[in-house]
């Protein structure tokens, strides 16, 4: 993966908290999301939080939230959860955000992931 695509995501979330990494099933977001930290110093096991919905993670004094949100869950508890750490000031890495629509209104970096020919093509829009 390239550092310079790492170097843009660190630099935004300096000054921003929420980030959407958008693909098809098996398109690399946990993957990307398990690089990142290891690129910012985390030394923990990252792991998809698909089942537990939310999972969290403190490096370098960054507080930061891997949201999930493929499965059907409860979304007023999922909005609740989002809200609160938007509030906390925490980083939020949002899996699958288009199944909570209230998210459309967030400010936010979109990491879009798609493949061609076996290689991961990574497109990042600011809305």
């Amino acid at each position: 993966m390239d550092k310079n695509l790492f170097q843009k995501v660190e630099e935004y979330i300096k000054n921003n908290n929420v980030v959407f990494l958008i693909g098809n099933l098996g398109s690399g977001k946990t993957h990307f999301f398990k690089n990142f930290m290891e690129y910012i110093g985390c030394n923990e096991t990252i792991n998809s939080p698909t089942f537990s919905i939310k999972k969290e993670y403190v490096v370098n004094d960054l507080h930061i939230s891997h949201y999930d949100l493929y499965r059907d869950a409860d979304k007023s508890l999922v909005k609740s959860l989002v809200s609160d750490d938007i509030l906390e000031g925490k980083i939020l890495f949002i899996e699958w955000p288009s199944n909570l629509k209230s998210l459309k209104k967030i400010k936010r970096l979109e990491i879009h992931i798609s493949e061609k020919n076996n290689e991961r093509i990574y497109r990042l829009l600011e809305k």
